[in-house]
């Protein structure tokens, strides 16, 4: 055989193996591969997911052999998949956080993001953000709603707008209800609302 390979030289490897959703963070940094054992030859690596039937999970098995093969030149190697425990995980959801997290372009001061969402059309969401916005807007916070709803946008309706939102140097500007409420919508957009 005649290749000696240490740990080290592996989870270097495998540090290079990035999340397909989490562009920042590899295997490694993500405590993804917590064991790498060299046993007779053969190379043995742990791979800890979130959970056994995770969809990434035969891509990122084919990329571990890839990646090691190309290292190990005719060693074998054995990848042993185990659902993370409560300490992996909570690096995991850390670092999922982190990678969410978007910085504001500059002059945008949001404090606070509150999402309305459901899988489900017709269930009232848009009435339910409608009414928060409402609510919070009586009390003398500045408010805005994104309709992201592309397939119902129905927030210009509720708040009695259709004008068509004006371009400029800082993007597409909201649309202000005569409340206050700064709205945007797929649907300012459309030519025809329905």
């Amino acid at each position: 055989m005649g290749v000696t390979l240490s740990k080290a030289q592996i989870f270097e490897t495998l540090s290079q193996i990035k999340h397909p959703e989490m562009q920042h963070h590899n295997l490694v940094q993500l405590g993804m591969i917590p064991e790498v054992n060299i046993v007779k030859g053969q190379i043995h690596v742990i791979l800890a997911l979130p959970s056994l039937d995770a969809p990434i999970r035969k891509d990122l098995i084919e990329t571990i052999h890839h990646s090691i093969d190309g290292l190990a030149g005719g060693l074998k190697t054995d990848v042993r998949v185990i659902v993370m425990n409560e300490a992996q995980l909570a690096k995991f959801h850390s670092a999922v956080r982190e990678e969410l997290k978007v910085a504001p372009r500059s002059g945008v001061h949001v404090k606070r993001v509150i999402a309305v969402i459901s899988g489900k059309g017709g269930v009232g969401k848009s009435s339910v953000a409608g009414l928060l916005a409402s609510s919070l807007r009586k009390r003398n916070f500045e408010v805005g709603v994104l309709d992201a709803d592309i397939t119902g946008p129905c927030i210009p309706t509720m708040f009695g707008n259709r004008q068509l939102p004006e371009g400029g140097p800082e993007g597409i500007q909201p649309i202000v209800s005569s409340t206050g409420i700064k709205l945007m919508s797929i649907n300012f957009l459309l030519p025809d609302e329905n």
